[in-house]
């Protein structure tokens, strides 16, 4: 067996989602064989979730888009071939800012940048570009993963996120989440973090017509009736 050009460890982070949790990818001979948890890493702590894991998947799909793609039919439709064309990556670029060009000088607030992308990449850098090119016309349309928690945070508090106080909680009510079960904000840093806490007594119920992962871990499980969470927090107001 050859033995391997090249054997490296690389510090990095995960853009599987907002968390970004340190990572450590091991390359061999040029290929990333292998990514784990950063044991350096206050998020991750050395572990890493299965989305983390899995983002190999995506980093050699056979399908992955590898060269910028022109499309040469006007026509648009379901069933319409796109006929994509490999373009240059410089011939890319000369296209984009020659359009990016021309809209900003006849008006840059005729550019409306938006993305349904959660990565952390897209929703920090996307409005800091569109102030500097001088659009205010930008929008995240992400919020099929938090659509009741960030509305409600906005009215409340005036915050993107809240969390609850695992470091001192006593007693949890996960009503409709499985916050601290591998779900949430960062979920390897508050799965730990439930951990501790239960270990020193806090008492888990979860109110959720579906036996969740969370469900099968609590204290307690409320199973009630699909659409009648409303009812159930006015009741026990």
């Amino acid at each position: 067996m050859a033995t391997p050009r090249e054997d490296v460890w690389i510090h990095s982070s995960c853009d599987m989602c907002f968390a970004a949790c340190g990572i450590l990818a091991h390359r061999v001979d040029g290929v990333v064989i292998k990514v784990e948890g950063d044991p350096d890493c206050p998020a991750s702590g050395g572990h890493l979730c299965a989305k983390g894991q899995a983002s190999l998947i995506g980093l050699y799909d056979p399908s992955r888009v590898k060269v910028p793609l022109r499309r040469t039919n006007p026509a648009k439709g379901i069933g319409v071939d796109p006929r994509w064309q490999e373009i240059s990556w410089d011939t890319a670029l000369e296209l984009l800012t020659g359009r990016l060009r021309k809209v900003r000088e006849q008006d840059p607030r005729k550019l409306v940048v938006s993305t349904f992308d959660q990565i952390a990449l897209s929703y920090f850098i996307r409005p800091a570009w569109a102030i500097a090119f001088g659009t205010p016309n930008s929008d995240w349309t992400g919020y099929y993963c938090g659509n009741y928690l960030h509305a409600s945070m906005y009215l409340t508090n005036g915050s993107f996120h809240s969390d609850f106080d695992l470091d001192y909680c006593n007693y949890a009510i996960l009503l409709g989440n499985q916050q601290g079960f591998m779900a949430g904000l960062n979920a390897n840093v508050v799965a730990r973090k439930m951990a501790e806490a239960r270990k020193r007594g806090m008492r888990v119920v979860v109110v959720d017509p579906v036996g969740t992962n969370a469900a099968a871990k609590a204290d307690e499980w409320v199973p009630i009736r699909p659409g009648t969470d409303g009812t159930f927090i006015l009741r026990n107001l």
